[in-house]
């Protein structure tokens, strides 16, 4: 049932990063393309696609932190854990 859990919020995950990511995209080259055909200039379609880019790549991190976070905090744990059991000694018993 477990990884039934696992495989049900990696798709979610997926399905998150690839709406995070089209979006902006989407959104400003149809903006840049708008503006260009108003405006009769041709370059403020590349300028809006870049900044859609910059802005996926953004909400990117953003939506990545956390889990990255917590992964690198459990292997900061697992090696605190191991350098003590190797390199602390145990209490002695002060009675």
């Amino acid at each position: 049932m477990k990884s039934k859990s696992g495989i049900g919020k990696a798709l979610v995950m997926i399905t998150q990063l690839s709406i995070n990511m089209l979006v902006p995209i989407f959104l400003s080259l149809f903006i840049g393309i708008w503006l260009d055909s108003r405006l009769g200039t041709g370059w403020l379609t590349l300028v809006f696609l870049l900044f859609g880019i910059m802005a996926a790549i953004r909400s990117m991190f953003i939506t990545l932190r956390p889990l990255l976070k917590g992964e690198r905090e459990e292997k900061d744990e697992a090696f605190q854990k191991q350098f003590d059991e190797q390199y602390n000694e145990p209490p002695e018993d002060s009675e």
